[in-house]
Parts: structure tokens; sequence; C-alpha cells
């Protein structure tokens, strides 16, 4: 495994899991196309130099290598490189994940600790889905990048850091900002420079390469897997809506069932051989209206009552996926993390 890049992904459900260091392969980047070709100049270009960058593009178009790649590029490549998914940070632990917090400043909170920034000092964070921050992170964060100093939850000093932001997202930020559910300042701060990753059906000519790389990485160099004319007929017919990292599961899948040294479309799942999108989820039936009813006289257990419906709406998703917890999660739009911690802080059972 390469470890040469000190990379630190931050998957949070609790306070206790901020320590968490889980070190992953760099996956070599397949650039044939023109547009990538021309990425990689700008990538080139913008690696040494210390200015923000925001990645946008597609779920699975490869933000996360290109904010590797700027990093392994720089002059900061001898520090820390510390990727944090944004949305799947609870809201109440983003400024303790980012930005630390000392002993004993909130439940849980038993020793002090240094936060993504903090840990980054001298190498570069970059924040995947940054459009999921909360205003309140939006405006710490803002802080943050502007003076270039972080305070600790329950610190009373603020701290010199040095370090690079990469952002991306999926989202249009500048639609956000029109909206209101994204601070123009922080807009403004992010995108000094915007890289836009292609999505897959527009650089059609890297589909068969990035094929070819990843039955190599599955299968092996050793082994001699090929893809048949009929498999690489119906890869370049499929559109991709889930981009490179769906192209990596299905030559994952292909690999796994394969026999003997040619990858067949009988070894492609149905919705590539057919040539559409995988069948969608039902929608989860919409809850009746109801009048709200006059309060009574002692008032009404609201957190109760609310708690009662995220439960119903939970189990709702599960019926509906039987039992599949990252199809149910998608349903109602939550971060599996999230959904997996509903699960048991609101004791609901997973075996439907």
């Amino acid at each position: 495994m390469d470890t040469a890049i000190k990379v630190r992904r931050i998957g949070i459900t609790n306070v206790t899991d901020i320590e968490h260091i889980e070190p992953t392969r760099t996956e070599r980047l397949v650039r044939q196309s023109p547009q990538m070709l021309e990425l990689a100049q700008l990538v080139e270009r913008l690696a040494p130099r210390k200015i923000s960058v925001l990645v946008l593009g597609e779920t699975g178009t490869g933000k996360e290598l290109i904010a590797r790649e700027l990093h392994e590029k720089s002059t900061r490549s001898h520090g820390p490189l510390q990727v944090v998914n944004c949305g799947a940070i609870p809201e109440h632990l983003t400024a303790s994940v980012l930005f630390g917090h000392v002993r004993g400043s909130f439940t849980g909170a038993e020793r002090d600790q240094q936060g993504v920034f903090g840990r980054a000092h001298g190498g570069t964070v970059f924040l995947d889905e940054v459009g999921e921050l909360s205003a309140e992170a939006q405006a710490a964060l803002l802080r943050v990048l502007d003076t270039q100093r972080v305070c600790p939850i329950g610190g009373r000093q603020e701290l010199p850091i040095d370090v690079r932001v990469i952002a991306a997202t999926h989202r249009n930020l500048a639609e956000m900002v029109e909206r209101g559910a994204f601070r123009l300042d922080l807009y403004h701060r992010l995108n000094s420079v915007v890289i836009k990753i292609p999505p897959l059906r527009e650089r059609r000519d890297e589909i068969l390469p990035l094929a070819e790389h990843f039955i190599e990485k599955f299968a092996g160099s050793e082994t001699r897997l090929q893809l048949s004319n009929a498999a690489r007929a119906r890869l370049l017919a499929y559109q991709w809506p889930g981009n490179v990292r769906e192209l990596r599961n299905v030559i994952e899948r292909a690999v796994a069932l394969c026999e003997g040294t040619m990858i067949c479309e009988q070894s492609l799942p149905q919705h590539v051989v057919l040539g559409h999108q995988p069948v969608a989820e039902a929608p989860l039936p919409a809850a009746p209206v109801q009048h709200a009813a006059p309060l009574p006289p002692g008032g009404i257990g609201l957190r109760e009552a609310l708690r009662q419906q995220e439960i119903a709406m939970i189990e709702a998703a599960l019926r509906t996926t039987h039992g599949n917890q990252k199809r149910a999660a998608r349903l109602l739009q939550l971060p599996l993390r999230t959904f997996e911690r509903k699960l048991r802080v609101l004791s609901i059972r997973r075996d439907w």
C-alpha cells in the first residue's frame, strides 16, 4: 500500500472517532481526453501555490484524486493531507472536528483534541462536499480562512495555522448563494481558482483505458483478463451516471464473476448491458397532510413527537428497501454514517 502521502480520512459518528486514521492508496488518474489533459496542465500550474482551489464535478468523477494530486505535487507534500467529508459529520460535532476542543468543553470531550486544521499544519485540508456545511459552520470556517488562526471549542487562545485549503462539491454553489444557502463571502474565499471535472460521458475515450486500469487493479497484473468486443461496446454505449466510481464498481463485479480470461457482457450488470440507468427505489409514501390540533393547556412534547416521526420514516425506508441500509439512507437523503448512527440512537431494529 502506498503510504508515502500521509492521509487522514475523517468519518465521524461521535467525538471518539476524530482520531481515526485510514491509510488510502492513491488511485492513478487516467487522462487521454483533451479536457483532462488540459486539466492536468492546470493542476501542474496550481500545485506549487498556496491559493485555494474549488473542485467541481458530479459524484464519482474523482474530485478527491485531484485534491491529492495538488497536494502531492506541492511544496507541502511533506506535510499531512487531511481529508474530511463535510456531509458525514453530525452538525453538533462540526466545529470540534474542524477546529478541535479542550477537555470538558462539552459532554464527551474527555481530553484536549486537535481539529482537522490543527493537524494539517504545514500541509493541506481537503473539504469534500463543502456545500453540506451549516450556516454556523460556514461562518466559523470563513473566519479561520481569513485569519489563518483557529480557536478550539472551549479554548481561550487562537493558534496560528499554516494550511492550504482545497474544497469540493457536486452542488451548484453559485445557485446556493442566490438561495441564501451558502455564504457569498465564503464562496469567494474558496473559489480563487475553480477546477471543473467533466463527467465520464463527456470523455468517452477514457472509458476503456479506465476499465483496463481497474481490471489490472482487481485481477492483478499476472492475470491476463481482457474485455470482449461485446463488453467493450456495452461500456462505451452506457451513459455512466455514477461516473468513474460506477465504472470501477462495474469492473470489480465483472472481474469477480468472470470465468476464464475474457470478460464477456454476461459479467456486466443488466442495466449496463441494456444501456439504461439502474431502476430507482420506489419513493416513500407521502405522509397524509394533517391539520395541527390545538395545543393542550399543559403543552405537548414536540421533541418526542418529532422523534416518533423520524422513527416512522426510517422504518418506512427500511421496509421499502427490504432492509438495505445503504439504499434506505439514500432514500432519506442522509449520509450512510448518519443513518447508521440514527439506527443506534433511536434503537431501530435492522433485520427487516
